[in-house]
């Protein structure tokens, strides 16, 4: 013992140390380190003491603790657990950070887990881009794995994708935590097709998929609106038991409900031997979005009677389908708990609750909620100017945009798209000339929708002209700029253009009330609009609508535009004025 230099003594009081930070009983820990120094204290009894302080949160002790130190003591470990405090500290990010480099500067050689501790910390993008040359100085991305893995996450983290693909190309020693840190990258980005690349090469290097990367590639699965791509991975996922969790659970879920798979996404809810609030708060958005009311409010009850926080409840959701009903009863009771709970100011229902007043056509309580709010972002304004601008008062909604302006807030495209269709209700040319202008200087020029809208607002207004000019212009179009242009044909008599813009959409849907409209303006065009031929696509989108297998591209389909629905374009068809055009298509 005397050549080795163990003391039985010292290691006594260090186990006695240990067993008083275990048990939380920290002053009494300082007071038994306090003794042993300075002739008994060693850096395992400083680093067990800095450990303890960090464990239970007192990180001013620990750092006080850690300067007082004699520099004798401080070793790689001391250092690495006071960076490891300092950086999980709100706020202390950039002690960390210095005092990394405090180390250094004292002649202290760093080792895999202090350069991975300092990688780990959330500083800037620059401070990663600084420790990567010293991490290739000391050899360990060559040595080390854990670094490599570290780095390439620091990288992705802060967006720099490209470096951290050198970082993963250059890696020689790859496992999943490698594939998983460039996978989330990527995903990040919005690569899609890339992640679904890495995940093959993962699967052919033998690598077992874990469960974040599972999640990722669903998040792919459910961007794209693959259903068939995510029903692969539900079955990878059910051959392996380690990654088969609540947490990937969640993500097949939120795949299924946006694939608008009802049946699988219940069927799935029900086998899981584990839920939590996201499960319910998914279940719950997929069956609002698919307006069953009824399941929404029964998930919601049996989450109340789980006892699950209140706090997490989906409320926003709930009054959403208040809205959508109309049902003020239920969107008051909501109003009410979160009135109890103190959540009626909080952003995201304070939005949600000017939205379900606004529907349900009540604005004086709509108004109020919005006077109410601490914080008014733009997301409340536009629910207020929707509000009135729905509900008639389009003078209002004018009023409540100059106001937003005034306040310093900016719109964004569906702020433009609402104010753009209130000017044109009111035929005020001249203010959508200059929303138009407005919506150039932005950048929300370019929105599909806000295209449309002011398409829609100059067919309105008179000015067919700048409405062919503002359709040429859109750099991106869907069914809605076409269906509005064909109506603005039809609406100024213009038979023969609309017909010759139908035939050169690009989509196939089919508005049939533009149809009827122009087939209604001019008879003896019956026989080239082949009604009965529109009637049948009719009947044939509303049954894709009604597939609970359609994916999440069909979603769209959904939106509430001005779309007949077969069942009613069946009960026009045998009205009197459908006789009536048939037996003139044949005089």
């Amino acid at each position: 013992m005397v050549k080795t230099g163990f003391d039985p003594a010292t290691y006594r009081l260090n186990l006695h140390l240990h067993s008083l930070i275990s048990s939380g009983r920290l002053a009494q820990a300082r007071a038994l380190f306090d003794r042993m120094a300075p002739h008994r204290s060693n850096a395992f009894s400083l680093n067990r003491m800095l450990s303890g302080y960090a464990r239970f949160g007192q990180i001013a002790a620990a750092h006080s603790l850690f300067l007082s130190s004699p520099l004798r003591l401080r070793d790689a470990v001391t250092w690495t657990v006071m960076m490891g405090a300092l950086a999980a500290a709100p706020g202390r990010t950039t002690d960390a950070v210095s005092l990394f480099r405090d180390m250094l500067r004292e002649g202290v050689a760093p080792d895999r887990v202090a350069v991975s501790t300092v990688l780990n910390v959330p500083a800037t993008s620059g401070t990663t881009a600084s420790l990567h040359p010293f991490a290739v100085k000391l050899g360990l991305l060559r040595s080390s794995v854990v670094v490599c893995n570290t780095l390439l996450d620091a990288y992705c983290k802060h967006g720099l994708l490209s470096a951290g693909r050198r970082v993963f190309q250059e890696t020689s020693h790859m496992d999943a935590i490698t594939y998983n840190a460039i996978i989330m990258g990527c995903s990040k980005e919005g690569l899609h097709g890339e992640v679904l690349d890495l995940f093959a090469d993962m699967r052919r290097a033998g690598l077992g998929a874990t469960q974040f990367t599972f999640s990722r590639v669903l998040t792919v699965a459910t961007g794209i609106g693959d259903l068939r791509l995510g029903r692969q991975v539900h079955a990878l996922v059910a051959r392996s038991i380690s990654a088969c969790n609540v947490f990937v659970n969640n993500s097949l879920l939120d795949l299924y409900s946006k694939c608008d798979c009802l049946g699988e996404m219940e069927k799935l809810f029900d086998e899981m031997p584990e839920r939590d609030n996201v499960s319910y708060n998914v279940m719950i958005a997929g069956y609002a979005w698919s307006r069953c009311a009824g399941t929404v409010l029964r998930l919601f009850r049996e989450m109340q009677l789980l006892g699950f926080d209140r706090q997490d409840l989906p409320y926003a959701t709930l009054l959403s389908v208040a809205g959508s009903l109309p049902h003020v009863g239920i969107g008051k009771q909501i109003h009410a708990q979160l009135v109890i709970l103190g959540l009626s100011s909080e952003d995201l229902v304070g939005n949600a609750l000017i939205d379900m007043y606004s529907k349900c056509g009540m604005l004086d309580a709509a108004n109020a909620n919005f006077a109410n709010k601490k914080d008014k972002t733009g997301v409340s304004w536009t629910a207020m100017i929707t509000g009135h601008a729905q509900n008639g008062q389009q003078e209002e909604a004018l009023q409540l945009f100059c106001d937003m302006r005034r306040v310093g807030l900016s719109p964004d495209r569906a702020t433009f798209s609402i104010i753009i269709k209130a000017s044109s209700s009111l035929a005020m040319i001249g203010l959508g000339r200059q929303l138009h202008s407005y919506l150039i200087r932005s950048g929300h020029i370019s929105s599909v929708f806000s295209g449309s809208a002011l398409l829609d607002m100059y067919a309105k207004c008179g000015c067919l002209d700048e409405a062919l000019q503002t359709f040429d212009e859109m750099p991106e179009r869907n069914s809605i700029p076409w269906n509005a242009v064909i109506s603005a044909y039809a609406h100024y008599g213009q038979a023969k253009n609309a017909i010759k813009m139908f035939e050169g959409r690009s989509s196939q849907e089919v508005v049939i009330s533009v149809l009827m409209k122009l087939a209604g303006g001019c008879p003896s065009l019956v026989d080239q609009l082949n009604m009965d031929a529109f009637l049948e696509q009719a009947r044939s989108y509303d049954k894709a609508l009604s597939n609970p297998h359609r994916n999440a591209q069909t979603r769209e389909l959904l939106h509430p535009l001005p779309v007949i629905r077969a069942h009613e374009v069946d009960e026009w068809s045998g009205s009197q004025e459908y006789m009536t055009l048939s037996r003139k298509m044949f005089q």
